[in-house]
């Protein structure tokens, strides 16, 4: 700031107020291109020392004036990792978009051996019911989600998947019962039918929505923009490991152990299975509310005049004309 002259710096009284902002706006960008050359330079060291450091070192660009950060294209891929890692908001959005694909990748799994068995249902109908009700949950969700506009502020869209999700919870839960009594049973019971095909209905609708939104959160939560295009790839991963790949996995494997150390016959392994399933859906309810949680406590509700400029009140004599119509009466 020193060394930038002060007729550089002055606003003079006599320019318009558009001028006088890009004047502001000059000033602003001198101020910080002359300290990024003065945090940059190492008077202390020699000049061989220097060069040296310079190169090994990775560039410094300035934050709010004076505060250096380290661009994102100077940062190692374990740098980002970790910068990933300390924000709770991407992880937690990274695990639920996961969790909710499980569920998807389980019930696509499950659901023929399921209704074959319980219900001595034919292959085509257990099918038909399967695209069918997943269709219709599904497409209800994102149809109902798609009148979210949230996108800019993550409060309202976790607010509204925190309450998909307890209705997809609710599904859950009326998956599971009509499960049971069916298994209790025995004989084919119609009702118990209706109310698991009514619950999982309600589960698709809550994970549909959430499968779409959260996605948009989890990029969101990352500002800058390389280390969100890492963030975006390593989320995918994440969606194929612990979604798409053990959603078929880890149920076979629960009925496998369940068989070996209980000795199980196929109906109760397949509901022990379709258990493992559904039930995630509480564990995509927890990751929601643990979302939301952090993005209240880390990003605390902030006025949007705030963050930006001062408006620079208007002149009185702006509005003027430099000579008045008297003047030109001659």
């Amino acid at each position: 700031m020193v060394m930038v002259p002060t007729e550089k710096m002055a606003i003079t009284s006599c320019l318009k107020v558009d001028q006088v902002k890009n004047e502001i706006m000059d000033s602003d960008r001198k101020i910080r291109t002359y300290s990024d050359d003065l945090m940059n330079l190492s008077i202390d060291h020699p000049p061989s020392r220097q060069s040296s450091e310079a190169r090994a070192r990775p560039r410094i660009r300035s934050g709010s004036f004076l505060h250096p950060v380290m661009v994102a294209e100077d940062m190692s891929i374990r740098q980002q990792l970790e910068e990933l890692y300390s924000n709770k908001l991407y992880c937690r959005s990274a695990m639920a978009f996961a969790s909710s694909n499980y569920v998807n990748a389980g019930l696509a799994f499950i659901w023929i051996r399921l209704f074959i068995e319980l219900w001595t249902m034919e292959k085509q109908l257990s099918v038909v019911s399967y695209l069918l009700l997943t269709g219709v949950g599904g497409a209800l969700g994102i149809c109902h989600s798609s009148g979210i506009e949230g996108s800019h502020d993550p409060r309202l869209t976790l607010a509204y998947l925190r309450k998909a999700m307890c209705y997809s919870c609710l599904g859950a839960v009326m998956t599971m019962v009509g499960l049971s009594l069916q298994l209790i049973h025995g004989d084919i019971r119609h009702i118990f039918l209706i109310l698991t095909w009514f619950g999982v209905v309600l589960l698709c609708m809550g994970i549909a929505s959430t499968t779409g939104l959260i996605q948009i959160v989890c990029n969101n939560s990352v500002e800058d923009e390389k280390v969100r295009s890492f963030g975006v790839g390593l989320a995918q991963g994440i969606n194929n490991f612990f979604g798409n790949c053990f959603g078929p996995l880890l149920p076979q494997m629960v009925m496998d152990l369940l068989i070996a150390a209980f000795h199980l016959n196929e109906k109760h392994a397949l509901f022990s299975g379709a258990v493992s399933v559904v039930c995630i859906a509480f564990a995509v309810l927890g990751y929601v509310i643990a979302a939301l949680r952090a993005v209240e406590h880390g990003q605390p509700a902030a006025p949007i005049e705030a963050q930006r400029m001062q408006v620079v009140p208007e002149d009185a004599a702006d509005q003027q004309p430099l000579l008045h119509p008297w003047c030109c009466n001659y």
